[in-house]
């Protein structure tokens, strides 16, 4: 039995980002391993000498500002993949990157079809992955013909700054949704509301990135969150690690923590429609799209005027059609319901209204471009949790 391959990790777990990583990690090791992991670097003039004695084969690490333990490190000459963190990118080494663009663009996307018009977004100063996340939120709303405020926090926190934050919070055109950079400075916002008198989510919806799900269950209302899928990368990581360690020189060197999905919480659980027929039937629809419902139920149940006229308050507000409000709505349910329960596809499709398994998976096909068991498969680490 060959020797179990040792791996040094050195990576924050302070944050959800980085612990997903190392959930991945562990679970290509359990898989594939097992292997041995050196975690405390102990104190930094033991650090060098203690991890040659370690005979490591290979190393994974998330970039520090501590530029003598990286560079010590790094001069172990061994195979390496490092997460940037102060820079998107770093030559030279394999990196696993955040898909800041998309993550954003998911955000938004959610939040207009929401129905907000209105959008801000609160990001971090020097930091390139706020900046990301904060131009694929940025395009996606200026593409539907709309603007966002962005106001930058400094990395301190002050008393001045905070009063700061509140005046522009309480200046911000409402109903509002806004995207932060990430949960932490989500949590903030959401407290600085609270406390200015500002209802979260009707006057302002705040989003989060990443899914912390301690950081979001901590916030008053929960925190709704951008799902990252970090435990995916963490596994590519090791995967393409194991490989560099075995003498191999893989083309592809980049692992990209994807953006998946948004997780629905109480920051955002509302509909920003300023129309109470469009209102009412949004509402039907959600409460009732896991029946096999039709426009028809819609009229007959949830409005007071004529299929033409909600038609088009439906085109003006949400600028979709009945119909595809109501698809729209299925697919996120099926979707949900794939990746937080344990459902077969078969018993999800009797719980939706389809005859047989096929049937649910050629609407969902259609929709989304992957069947359901491959949509579960490729995300079945991002579970929901209130």
């Amino acid at each position: 039995m060959p020797a179990s391959k040792k791996v040094i990790l050195f990576i924050d777990t302070s944050h959800a980002y980085a612990r997903g990583l190392l959930e991945g990690i562990a679970n290509y090791s359990g898989l594939f391993g097992p292997w041995m992991f050196y975690t405390s670097l102990g104190q930094k003039g033991q650090t060098h000498r203690k991890l040659k004695q370690w005979n490591a084969d290979g190393i994974i690490i998330r970039e520090t500002h501590d530029q003598e333990i990286l560079e010590k490190l790094l001069s172990l000459q061994l195979p390496t993949i490092i997460a940037p963190h102060s820079q998107r990118q770093i030559s030279g080494l394999p990196n696993i990157i955040g898909d800041g663009l998309g993550a954003g663009k998911i955000a938004a996307e959610y939040l207009l079809d929401r129905g907000f018009r209105k959008f801000a977004f609160c990001g971090m100063s020097n930091s390139y992955w706020s900046d990301d996340r904060f131009k694929g939120f940025e395009h996606v709303i200026k593409q539907s013909g709309l603007d966002v405020q962005n106001f930058t926090l400094k990395n301190e926190f002050t008393e001045k700054s905070e009063k700061k934050i509140t005046e522009w919070l309480l200046s911000l055109p409402k109903p509002n949704g806004m995207l932060a950079c990430n949960d932490e400075k989500a949590h903030y916002i959401v407290e600085l509301c609270n406390n200015a008198g500002i209802n979260v989510p009707d006057e302002i919806a705040v989003l989060g990135i990443d899914n912390d799900q301690l950081v979001c269950s901590l916030t008053k209302p929960a925190l709704s969150s951008v799902a990252i899928n970090q435990k995916k990368a963490g596994f590519e990581a090791a995967k393409l690690l194991d490989r560099l360690m075995s003498g191999e020189y893989p083309e592809k060197q980049t692992i990209i923590a994807s953006a998946v999905r948004v997780i629905t919480r109480g920051s955002t659980d509302v509909i920003a429609v300023d129309d109470a027929d469009v209102s009412k039937a949004v509402k039907y629809i959600r409460e009732n799209a896991q029946n096999p419902i039709q426009v028809t139920d819609v009229l007959e149940n949830a409005s007071f005027i004529g299929r033409r006229a909600l038609e088009k308050k439906f085109r003006k507000h949400l600028n979709r059609t009945i119909y595809e409000e109501i698809k729209k709505v299925r697919i996120k349910y099926i979707s949900d319901m794939l990746l937080d329960s344990n459902f077969s596809v078969y018993q999800i499709a009797i719980k939706f209204g389809y005859s047989s398994p096929a049937h649910i998976a050629r609407y969902f096909r259609q929709a989304t471009g992957v069947n359901p068991e491959d949509f579960r498969k490729s995300n079945s680490e991002l579970k929901a949790k209130p």
